[in-house]
């Protein structure tokens, strides 16, 4: 597909989710600045053509570069969510590791124009300067990479990681790293395998392929795999039909709903009640976020309901109908009381069961409510 700059103008007419972000002359990023419910309807069933092109043109509005009808930048589009991918569709798909880090790409300033600058989907910011100094500081040859691929109408995407601009994941060196290059006129992303030939052309790192599903492992090992992952952000699938998929490790998406989601408190009540406090604790700290305070009270809440019903155990020294007619508790802090009065570990048991009810689906808000009211208190845990 061949996007043109008034398909995008009419993409901002109808929806303000996106905006156009001015490059040199007249030419044009055209990125999203929010996501809502239908920010990115999906293209593949749309009722007619037509309707599936403008569909397309939104899904391509993540830095896209326009300058009349030449594509200056064509950077990845809108990534389909991994429950729509099935072992059908993925079968010869290769599979890419994927990087915790920002989107870099370089861009020339206009048509005719040979001179080129880094930036990310906005434009040029303090992040591609970063990247940018990187590269010209760099023994590996990314000037020249950049050169060969813009000359042959491509657009060479990279991945800024470094700890000067954290996400959730540590990075102990930084790195500016390969993981794609798209066609611009077309938008067909070039194969895995020519992407690593062309990093190690010019010695730059290239993201790790780690195989072809269908060929190397089914797309079901393959999810299994990344569930174990506890220092990876996860994977990028991409289908013979040039279709991408990303599949986020649970671990990752708990630390990121925990630092940057909107129910953050959900994430970071799941990760300590797992026993994960320690990397919520390191996530938050990358991005100057003190949660020990946070972590302490939901312990110290968690005691004072411990605490409470081992009194009424104590209370009843075993009478367990005394025990029942008297005790002032309901729900699950019932059920571990009379599995306390039996001997049972207390502590374990009340993160367990917190812990299911949360993955569950449970409310946090009512769950925080009762775990006060069981601990004989009205104050929350903020």
């Amino acid at each position: 597909m061949d996007p043109k700059q008034e398909e995008c103008e009419a993409v901002l007419a109808v929806c303000d989710d996106f905006r156009r972000h001015p490059w040199q002359g007249s030419a044009a990023s055209y990125v999203y600045e929010r996501i809502r419910r239908d920010t990115f309807p999906q293209p593949f069933n749309a009722p007619t053509r037509g309707e599936c092109r403008q569909r397309l043109i939104r899904w391509e509005c993540r830095g896209l570069t326009l300058d009349g009808a030449s594509v200056l930048a064509r950077p990845f589009p809108r990534l389909s969510p991994d429950r729509e991918l099935t072992e059908r569709l993925a079968q010869g798909a290769s599979v890419t590791l994927k990087l915790d880090g920002s989107l870099i790409f370089p861009t020339r300033l206009t048509a005719e124009s040979e001179v080129w600058r880094w930036r990310t989907r906005r434009g040029i910011s303090p992040i591609s300067e970063d990247a940018g100094t990187f590269a010209e500081q760099s023994p590996a040859d990314y000037r020249s990479l950049v050169d060969a691929s813009l000359a042959a109408g491509r657009t060479p995407l990279f991945e800024w990681c470094s700890r000067r601009r954290l996400l959730i994941l540590d990075q102990p060196v930084d790195r500016l790293v390969l993981t794609a290059v798209r066609e611009n006129a077309t938008g067909m992303l070039r194969p895995q395998t020519e992407v690593t030939e062309l990093g190690r052309r010019f010695g730059v790192e290239a993201a790790p392929c780690l195989g072809l599903i269908g060929v190397d492992f089914s797309l079901s090992e393959l999810r299994s795999r990344i569930t174990t992952w506890r220092d990876r952000e996860g994977v990028v699938v991409l289908t013979p039909g040039n279709r991408l998929y990303k599949i986020k490790s649970p671990h990752y998406r708990l630390l990121h709903g925990a630092i940057e989601g909107p129910a953050y408190d959900i994430s970071r009540w799941r990760l300590i009640l797992a026993g994960d406090e320690e990397a919520l604790l390191a996530a938050a700290s990358r991005r100057e976020i003190d949660l020990h305070p946070y972590v302490a009270e939901v312990h110290a809440l968690l005691s004072r309901v411990a605490r409470r019903i081992r009194s009424w155990c104590e209370r009843y020294e075993g009478d367990r109908g005394a025990f029942a007619r008297g005790l002032p508790l309901a729900g699950l802090a019932r059920h571990w009381a009379f599995r306390a009065l039996d001997g049972a570990d207390l502590e374990p048991m009340i993160r367990d069961d917190l812990l299911h009810s949360l993955k569950s689906g449970g409310n946090w808000q009512s769950l925080t409510e009762q775990l006060q009211d069981w601990a004989g208190e009205s104050q929350g845990v903020t």
